[in-house]
């Protein structure tokens, strides 16, 4: 057929050469991807594996999208053999691509939607993967996480497809119990969940994009943390976190109102101790499925009205439990609510005393208090007190400018520098919003910790050797 341009009928149509193939090729693609639902014999099966291996190089391009979610609604209706299961290994090949640092291609997410639901270890392909490039050091920041969440499509795909989100939160839960770095997963599982939500609002999908869990009171605690908390909001945040705490606090004193199976077929005082453990890992995992109200908590925690902050402490203690077996609640919060109550007294004070340093800066030298500890309660105790000390530096008026790096030794260095890149990253902070003052001591703190740590045989200062690291990136905003 000739397409010149010079055909007078063509141009009378408006059509141009160029145009008139795409046209002439969409719709034969639409119809073999129609005429594909009918090849279900044995030899249809290999006229498609046929098709796939010679699709394969194109597996990125949307033109032939509809083929490739109809070749693997059609290969998933077969047994899996050599020859299937080679195409799915081609696929596998081609996700891992995506995932690669100087990659542009992408996969479109109708073909990996299908290729997932065809295919269940392709799925676990993708999420081992993802645990890879995640997990290459000890330590992983949420803007690395979320690069390659937005790599792997995953979160995209589950906002789409409950069973896939349910599938990717039990197998990263399962692999975190077994890892040397569980923190990383857990961080990973709490991103994913959240990524995934925000994709689903305003589709058919969003109020199904959650953990199935037993019925019982645990739903209580779902309903007040799936809405999102407002950083503008403050009030409304810590308010929501006593609500939690009140509710919690009700049920742990009545354990046979936990499950409202138990209330139905048990007497009241024959509640067990399982199932109040049962209830208890409910709510933990719903800290990190919603971890969103941990970190604010985190944030509120010194500058909440007072009658908030047990709350604000409350949430954090029991998500870093996920990490840690801490012991008793109640001497973890009593060191904890001093130290709290110490750096309240002193957040807005613009010049701080040698004595004040003292008090704000010895809980995080203790060996008990700084991570350096084999004891689990200790280990516990120093990471929430870091935490909480790198809060103090972001929310008070000198945090930044009272030369803290000089009185810690390298390994609370480390950890501090940890925590703060992290909740720099994980609450968005604009330090365009800050005062010249803060922001320039800012910048020099950051300076000093760069210095420091690269003076030093560390773990962590491998991060800060190249321009693309973290820190860099952080001063490149001031």
């Amino acid at each position: 057929m000739d397409l010149s341009l010079n055909d007078l009928p063509l141009r009378r149509l408006c059509f141009s050469q160029a145009s008139l193939r795409e046209g002439i090729k969409r719709q034969i693609i639409a119809e073999v991807a129609s005429d594909l639902s009918n090849l279900s014999t044995p030899s249809g099966k290999k006229d498609l594996v046929k098709l796939a291996n010679n699709l394969v190089p194109f597996l990125n391009d949307p033109t032939f999208s509809s083929i490739w979610v109809a070749l693997f609604d059609r290969l998933s209706s077969f047994a899996i053999d050599e020859e299937i299961t080679s195409v799915f290994n081609s696929a596998n090949q081609k996700q891992a691509e995506l995932f690669e640092e100087k990659n542009n291609k992408t996969i479109p997410v109708s073909v990996l939607h299908r290729l997932w639901l065809a295919h269940l270890p392709c799925l676990e392909f993708t999420i081992l993967t993802i645990i890879k490039h995640i997990s290459t050091s000890k330590y992983c920041f949420p803007a690395r996480i979320r690069d390659v969440l937005n790599k792997s499509f995953i979160a995209e795909v589950s906002s789409r497809e409950p069973l896939i989100y349910q599938t990717v939160y039990r197998m990263i839960s399962s692999i975190s119990l077994q890892s040397d770095y569980p923190d990383i997963l857990v961080d990973l599982l709490a991103m994913f969940c959240r990524a995934s939500r925000q994709r689903a609002v305003g589709t058919p999908y969003q109020d199904q994009v959650h953990i199935l869990r037993r019925p019982g009171k645990s739903a209580v605690f779902k309903s007040l943390l799936s809405t999102t908390p407002q950083s503008s909001s403050q009030p409304s945040v810590c308010h929501c976190l006593y609500e939690l705490q009140k509710e919690w606090t009700k049920l742990m004193e009545h354990p046979e109102v936990l499950d409202d199976r138990h209330v139905q077929n048990t007497p009241p005082h024959n509640a067990t101790v399982s199932e109040k453990c049962d209830f208890h890992d409910d709510l933990i995992d719903l800290t990190i499925e919603y971890r969103e109200w941990v970190s604010a908590a985190l944030d509120n925690v010194l500058i909440c009205e007072q009658k908030y902050i047990k709350s604000c402490l409350w949430l954090i203690l029991l998500h870093n439990k996920v990490k840690f077996n801490a012991p008793p609640y109640i001497e973890m919060e009593q060191t904890l609510l001093k130290y709290v109550y110490n750096l309240r007294s002193l957040i807005q004070v613009h010049c701080i005393s040698m004595e004040q340093q003292k008090v704000i800066i010895a809980p995080v030298k203790t060996n008990q208090l700084s991570g350096c500890s084999h004891n689990v309660h200790d280990e516990f105790l120093g990471v929430v007190t870091v935490q909480i000390f790198v809060m103090f530096l972001f929310h008070s008026t000198s945090g930044f400018s009272a030369g803290w790096q000089i009185c810690l030794s390298v390994r609370q260095l480390e950890m501090v520098t940890k925590y703060l890149i992290y909740h720099y990253q994980n609450l968005e902070v604009n330090p365009n919003l800050w005062k010249d003052t803060k922001r320039k001591a800012f910048r020099v703190f950051l300076n000093d910790l760069i210095s420091r740590l690269n003076s030093e045989e560390t773990v962590i200062s491998a991060h800060f050797k190249s321009p693309q690291d973290e820190m860099y990136k952080i001063l490149a905003t001031l």
